[in-house]
């Protein structure tokens, strides 16, 4: 008969030490030991959740207010002894950083064993108290003075104590080693002034300036380099027009961070072009050269609800990646999405013809250990697809189609369902083996459940391993009702037994309509037979 066994409630003696180093690590060193209700050391791994509170008292649990909450998964040693950092468990509120213990009030450590099951509260709480190097830390609190002067006891940098403008103390003369080059300007001399010319240097002076500017503020058509900012109006079809054997517009960015473009296009007509190329061979050709960081070879962006950062239409490739490293993580075409819409698509892929042999969105790849096609959705909650497909055909179409030589032709992994199906139709996962010689169209390694009926077109052998390493097949009982079996032993007394009914069994059949009961004598009984059945027991 199955059993269901209760947990006893747990013990635990405490060890607890707090660690106080610069900054980081910010972890506490805890060490407990586990025991059961008979002090039997508990040896298996258990979970215990940590919570540090401010203030409230060591006798009232949940008292105070909750600043940290965490959960850890421990396994004690044989004497049922554990340690754990604080900290690096799985958090469930809060932060466990300076601000938990910036309080008046006392800090308090609360524990929990089996959060999820027994949930018990351990009592009474431990008060969390400093150790003798930390007092040194009340020194920290003037720390931002020099030698107990606030900031505004100095002088501020932007304080000016520059004698080259005026050197006070020399009356009615100003000479130039009293004036900075170039800081003099029209507007500091009066029209009234009457200068006389003799007392102006006439060393610097050119006749040739066009509006006050030199012949080197100009580009040359000598093909000078221009620096600062050329806007250009046109009516007419280009702004800029360039024509060369290589390269018609190339434009190069130095900056080595923040955002920036080589060559940036811009159209606001509703069928413009930011940047349109045509050419035999690339129409756009972008190419990023940096070794490391994040950068794009060619990177579109719509701000359309309905717009395309990249589009592109051609015969054979609308839009075609390479990415030629041959370590690391590669994409050859990456495509992200922030939409939250149901149908909203990192990459997204769309064959129109009708007919023939094609693909929405085709991969490839010849690694011994690559992907032809990847998907992963990084989502912690909600349903995601690392990869979604939907044949809407009424003929037979699929979803997702896979297909391999000699290894998996659709291969799901996963924490939770490796591959899940779902039809309104025949089949949710379907699977044959053309295979004469062997092999299966379902294939499982371990347990299998099913919620719902079973119907199977065959025999339900069992494969049993036997000695010597061999094998044998057992099958199951066939039947053409519902049964379930339970099976015991039971001992006369007197010519006299009364057999209880597993509780689980009275719950899982319904013993109020009928069932049958097959006593097998283990020796000579002069007759064995059932005197009285009811809902829980036979005699």
């Amino acid at each position: 008969m199955k059993r269901l066994i209760a947990l006893g409630i747990f013990g635990v003696f405490l060890f607890f030490s707090l660690t106080i180093l610069a900054q980081v690590p910010q972890l506490l060193n805890y060490q407990g030991r586990l025991t059961d209700d008979k002090g039997i050391p508990i040896i298996t791994t258990t979970t215990v959740r940590l919570s540090l509170y401010q203030g409230g008292d060591a006798a009232t649990p949940g008292s105070g207010t909750l600043c940290y909450q965490e959960d850890a998964s421990v396994t004690p040693d044989d004497n049922g002894v554990f340690s754990h950092l604080i900290g690096s468990g799985t958090v469930i509120s809060g932060a466990l950083d300076a601000t938990v213990f910036q309080t008046a009030s006392p800090v308090f450590l609360e524990i929990a064993i089996d959060p999820a099951g027994a949930n018990e509260t351990l009592l009474p709480r431990k008060q969390i108290v400093t150790v003798g190097y930390s007092f040194k830390s009340e020194l920290a609190d003037d720390a931002d003075t020099v030698d107990g002067q606030d900031a505004s006891a100095f002088a501020p940098v932007v304080h000016n104590h520059d004698p080259d403008y005026v050197n006070e103390g020399q009356a009615d003369s100003v000479n130039s080693s009293m004036i900075v080059n170039g800081t003099i300007v029209d507007a500091d001399i009066n029209a009234g002034a009457n200068i006389a010319g003799s007392k102006i240097d006439p060393t610097g002076l050119d006749a040739d300036l066009l509006d006050g500017k030199d012949s080197e503020d100009f580009v040359h058509t000598a093909g000078d380099n221009m620096t600062g900012t050329l806007n250009v109006t046109s009516p007419a079809g280009y702004a800029v027009y360039g024509s060369a054997p290589i390269h018609g517009v190339y434009g190069i960015s130095t900056n080595t961070t923040g955002t920036n473009w080589g060559v940036c296009g811009e159209g606001v007509s509703p069928g413009a072009w930011g940047v349109f190329g045509t050419a035999p061979v690339y129409g756009v050709y972008g190419l990023a050269t940096a070794t490391s960081g994040t950068n794009y070879g060619l990177y579109g962006e719509s701000a359309s609800a309905s717009g395309r950062g990249v589009y592109g239409t051609a015969p054979f490739y609308g839009v075609y990646g390479v990415a030629s490293a041959t370590t690391g993580i590669t994409f050859g075409v990456y495509g992200t999405t922030a939409s939250n819409s149901h149908f909203a698509s990192g990459v997204y892929g769309y064959a129109t013809a009708t007919n023939g042999d094609n693909s929405g969105v085709f991969g490839a790849t010849e690694s011994n250990s690559g992907r032809g096609v990847y998907g992963v959705a990084w989502a912690t909650n909600g349903i995601t697809y690392g990869v979604y497909g939907v044949a809407r055909t009424m003929d037979m179409g699929y979803g997702v189609y896979g297909e391999s030589l000699y290894g998996y032709g659709v291969y799901g992994l996963s924490n939770n369902i490796g591959v899940y199906g779902l039809t309104y139709g025949q089949y949710a996962v379907y699977g044959k083996n053309s295979n004469p010689s062997g092999g299966y169209a379902g294939y499982f390694e371990g347990r299998v459940h099913v919620t719902g009926d079973l119907t199977v077109g065959g025999s339900k052998p069992c494969v049993q391993p036997i000695d010597n390493g061999k094998k044998v097949l057992l099958y199951a009982m066939e039947s053409p009702e519902i049964w379930f079996e339970d099976f015991g032993t039971a001992q006369l007394v007197n010519g006299q037994a009364v057999v209880q009914l597993e509780s689980v069994f009275t719950q899982a059949a319904n013993t109020e309509i009928a069932y049958f009961v097959f006593p097998i004598p283990n020796g000579e009984c002069n007759g064995l037979y059932i005197s009285r059945k009811d809902n829980n027991s036979f005699e």
